[in-house]
């Protein structure tokens, strides 16, 4: 697939301008796209008048919410990137919660939409476009409490992405916050996990903000893990030598997975849940389509 040359129109400039501006300038810009310093100026003040299809494609999701959405939807389906694949080898570590290893890589071109990493830098775009909005709630309504205990939120499709032997979830989660929740248990390097699908039903439905920590877990208590493949799971946590059990609070209908030693590298992060904030409406109602009862729905049977 051929790739691009992308002219600088006036929308991409002012749009180049506005997400720069929102990330804190262009040293940040740099860091965040990969995108040199002196490219992005020269972008900027208009002494280069096109960049390559690779430049072109860190920078646009970036610019999601400060394009017209007609056109950067096009741009999106006309733009092709060369992608390095890794393979990531090594195995979890129990000290650290998280997976840390090397990789290997090799080099194609593909569509910008089937980049791997496309989705993350979008929500990273939505984090850096709500920043002043974030602050300005953080000076209002949340200006009464206690910011040391105010923890950012990612949703467990975002936690999903994370490739957690490169960016610890911690920091990414501190560092890309499209909210905040306050927690008054939660100490320095918590974060916070919103629950999205019914994979953690009936206790934690849709919506559930989880308090999560990158601490040893102990035996019997409950854990967000992230698994290689990135599904985000809720389980509670055994151990029995050097084998890992992730069991199902729900016994009828959950899995239980059981990880011995050579298979521990099919974990990417296990956080340990410190507490919770729910709604309990969609709790009855995911608790009712489980066949789940309340002890009073028992009593009210008997009477």
């Amino acid at each position: 697939m051929k790739g691009i040359e992308m002219k600088i129109t006036q929308d991409i400039s002012n749009a180049l301008k506005a997400a720069s501006e929102d990330m804190g300038g262009l040293s940040e810009m740099e860091r965040r796209t990969g995108v040199s310093k002196a490219n992005l100026s020269r972008y900027l003040s208009g002494k280069t008048l096109s960049m390559n299809d690779n430049n072109w494609g860190d920078i646009l999701p970036y610019l999601k919410f400060y394009l017209p959405k007609d056109a950067y939807d096009a741009y999106v389906k006309s733009t092709t990137v060369s992608v390095f694949t890794s393979h990531a080898e090594g195995r979890f570590n129990l000290e650290t919660g998280e997976k840390s290893s090397s990789s290997g890589n090799e080099s194609k071109i593909i569509p910008l939409s089937e980049d791997k990493d496309f989705k993350q830098k979008e929500e990273l775009a939505y984090a850096l476009f709500n920043k002043k909005k974030m602050a300005e709630l953080s000076n209002g309504t949340l200006a009464h409490l206690d910011p040391g205990k105010l923890f950012p939120i990612v949703s467990s499709a975002v936690a999903a992405e994370v490739n957690t032997a490169y960016y610890p979830m911690a920091q990414y989660a501190q560092e890309n916050a499209e909210e905040y929740q306050y927690f008054p248990d939660g100490k320095d390097g918590d974060f916070v996990i919103r629950v999205q699908g019914d994979s953690m039903d009936p206790w934690y439905p849709p919506g559930t903000l989880l308090l999560v920590r990158n601490t040893r877990p102990e035996n019997g208590k409950r854990v967000i893990a992230i698994l290689e493949g990135g599904e985000v799971i809720f389980k509670v946590f055994v151990q029995k030598g050097e084998k890992v059990g992730l069991l199902s609070i729900n016994r009828e209908s959950g899995e239980n997975l059981i990880f011995p030693p050579h298979k521990m590298n099919e974990i990417r992060g296990i956080y340990r849940v410190i507490a919770s904030v729910r709604n309990e409406e969609k709790l009855d109602a995911a608790m009712n389509q489980s066949g789940i009862l309340h002890f009073w729905q028992e009593e009210l049977k008997n009477m």
